[in-house]
């Protein structure tokens, strides 16, 4: 059941999903490129189901089912098709406006799910087993429960000021974690700028970064995992084929006290 207003919640109009009763809508979510489409999800009879509307939430028409008993959604920016739902059995993905969903992984009881701002390939994921957060569209995962005092996460929320990219993760016993995407690489510097003054990074075709103190310190772009992606050097660096997302910058082989180490410098690739 969902109830829709248009005079601005003075008055509600009751809105039956399903043929029956026995079942609960969980969540909600606004295709934020396209507002007069939006999706819920829930279940019927303990069966996951989710449905699809054109009309601000007048009329609805059901999807296939995305699995398990769904309780979180997030519509991608750019794309109304293309939704993520959060599963008891798995993180869910559509791209066909919900004709059909894959199961991407993600963890096991899962309790919400929503996007990077400014770059909607990052995809996180949280439930009883914490955060997981995926910078290719749900293809693969890592584990982001870093600073977490309780594991078990019931909701998420991703939002951009000035810069930095927060998520929020309200949990279970523990109360609200933060976890900050401050980056403290530099991209090119913007026409029009003071000069000397550089901005957090949210690289696109280039990233710049400084040099190391130490000539003997190795640079690399690392992603979640700490895996390797490409070598870096002093300078600009030709990204575009380094898929959007999250990265670590590194240096590696060091001696010079207060130079880089691995994993300590964040960047957000975006493109």
């Amino acid at each position: 059941m969902a109830c829709f207003s248009s005079d601005g919640g003075g008055t509600w109009e009751r809105i039956n999903l399903s043929d029956t009763s026995n079942g609960t809508l969980y969540a909600l979510a606004v295709a934020p490129g396209a507002r007069s489409v939006v999706y819920g999800a829930g279940h019927v009879n303990y069966s996951g189901r989710a449905w699809r509307s054109t009309d601000y939430g007048r009329t609805w028409a059901e999807t296939a089912s995305p699995g398990g008993r769904v309780y979180g959604l997030a519509v991608h920016p750019d794309d109304e098709n293309t939704v993520y739902a959060a599963a008891m059995d798995s993180c869910w993905k559509t791209t066909d406006a919900g004709a059909t969903w894959q199961r991407v992984g993600g963890g096991y009881y899962l309790a919400d799910v929503c996007l990077f701002p400014g770059g909607p390939d990052t995809v996180f994921v949280g439930g009883r087993y914490g955060v997981a957060m995926s910078t290719d569209a749900g293809v693969s995962w890592a584990s982001l429960n870093e600073g977490l005092t309780s594991v078990n996460v019931t909701c998420l929320e991703a939002c951009q000021d000035n810069g930095e990219v927060k998520l929020f993760a309200g949990t279970s016993g523990g109360g609200l974690h933060v976890y900050s995407f401050l980056t403290g690489v530099w991209e090119r510097r913007v026409a029009g700028v003071r000069p000397g003054r550089t901005f957090p990074t949210f690289a696109k075709s280039v990233l710049s970064v400084p040099g190391s103190p130490d000539r003997r310190a190795v640079l690399s772009l690392l992603d979640l995992a700490g895996r390797k992606v490409m070598d870096l050097r002093a300078g600009e660096n030709d990204i575009r084929g380094v898929a959007p997302g999250v990265y670590f910058v590194g240096a590696k082989g060091s001696r010079v006290p207060g130079s880089w180490g691995p994993r300590h410098q964040k960047v957000v690739i975006q493109h």
